[in-house]
């Protein structure tokens, strides 16, 4: 995104205190695969932006 143009901004936001014994990451593992794939996504989304980038392909 930073290639593009795009610039970010900080969003400030309050941590609830966790009851012992609760995770943060996922209630139980089927959740923690489909957060887990969103992220796999992203990540290889944005290495074909820097790719195309550096090879100088135009990206519409």
């Amino acid at each position: 995104m930073i290639l593009l143009g795009y610039r970010f901004i900080e969003i400030p936001y309050v941590c609830v205190p966790r009851v012992a014994g609760e995770t943060k990451t996922a209630p139980n593992f089927t959740a923690l695969i489909r957060r887990g794939s969103k992220y796999l996504v992203t990540l290889v989304r944005l290495q074909g932006v820097r790719l195309k980038k550096i090879m100088g392909i135009q990206i519409a």
